[in-house]
């Protein structure tokens, strides 16, 4: 079971917990790390890494967190990281898991949902300036743990965030070393289906939400909205139903980032009990 403590009760430092699992897991167990970081320069937007650490809530449990880290358990039972760290101007985001070097797939499996999440919190804030990359699991295999932990070592080869929604090649090559390596440390095992743009955009939000009635709240709730959320978005259009299910679809894909589709937003319909719009919205796929 979850549980939330304030910011002002957790403690400072990486706690023991973290130490023995994470630290440790890593040397005894000869595991492969896949990594993600966020670079946000300059202004990192207040509560931007809390907020992400409570949207995860539905795809893991936790494990012990700090201040400035979690350490959670994903529904597939294998630990994942999310840690915030800053250095001069440059605010660090990281996300990873560890696994044994066949379940590579799996592990990506567990992070990319939790990447998109953070992708889409990024778009609230259009104005911030912020850098995705992989780190090369290969080059992780030629460090101590004290060196894995400094995001800014030159010893870590990294790749561009695209590469995360791009084919897996069938050769690729360390950009540290020039070492083949296996492109399952860098690419997900498949990059997620491009939907119909055009349903997707605001006129396609905006003529679905004009056919939604009273079971919006439901396809809210399906969606991950908390009904905190669902009664502010009634709150800001108290004049308009309309309006309030067009926000929340809005916001909704804001925070699917990349990872936004249309099979998604159909199931989540046909949970709502609308599955008339579900075939409708699946047509374009």
């Amino acid at each position: 079971m979850n549980c939330f403590r304030f910011p002002w009760f957790l403690e400072n430092s990486p706690t023991q917990i973290y130490k023995k699992l994470w630290v440790s897991s890593a040397i005894k167990d000869r595991q492969v790390e896949v990594r993600v970081r966020f670079e946000i320069i300059s202004y990192c937007p207040v509560g931007l890494f809390e907020r992400l650490s409570v949207q995860i809530n539905d795809l893991v449990t936790r494990v012990t967190e700090w201040k400035d880290g979690t350490l959670v358990r994903t529904l597939n039972d294998r630990l994942l990281l999310l840690q915030r760290t800053k250095e001069h101007n440059v605010t660090y985001l990281l996300l990873a898991t560890r696994v044994p070097g066949r379940e590579l797939d799996q592990g990506w499996a567990d992070l990319m949902p939790i990447v998109n999440k953070a992708a889409g919190l990024l778009k609230e804030w259009p104005g911030v300036l912020s850098y995705l990359f992989v780190d090369c699991g290969h080059c992780f295999g030629r460090l101590d743990s004290q060196e894995w932990s400094n995001l800014s070592s030159r010893e870590i080869g990294h790749f561009p965030g695209e590469v995360l929604y791009t084919d897996r090649p069938v050769h690729l090559t360390c950009p540290r070393t020039g070492d083949d390596i296996n492109p399952a440390l860098v690419y997900p095992s498949s990059p997620p289906r491009k939907s119909n743009p055009g349903l997707l955009s605001d006129v396609g939000m905006l003529c679905l939400a004009k056919q939604l009635g009273k079971e919006w709240k439901s396809l809210a709730i399906e969606l991950g909205f908390t009904l905190a959320e669902i009664q502010r978005l009634q709150s800001d259009n108290p004049f308009s139903t309309e309006d309030s299910i067009f926000s929340m679809l809005v916001q909704w894909r804001r925070r699917q980032g990349a990872s936004v589709n249309v099979s998604a937003l159909a199931a989540a319909l046909t949970a709502a009990g609308r599955k008339d719009l579900a075939d409708s919205v699946l047509e374009h796929l």
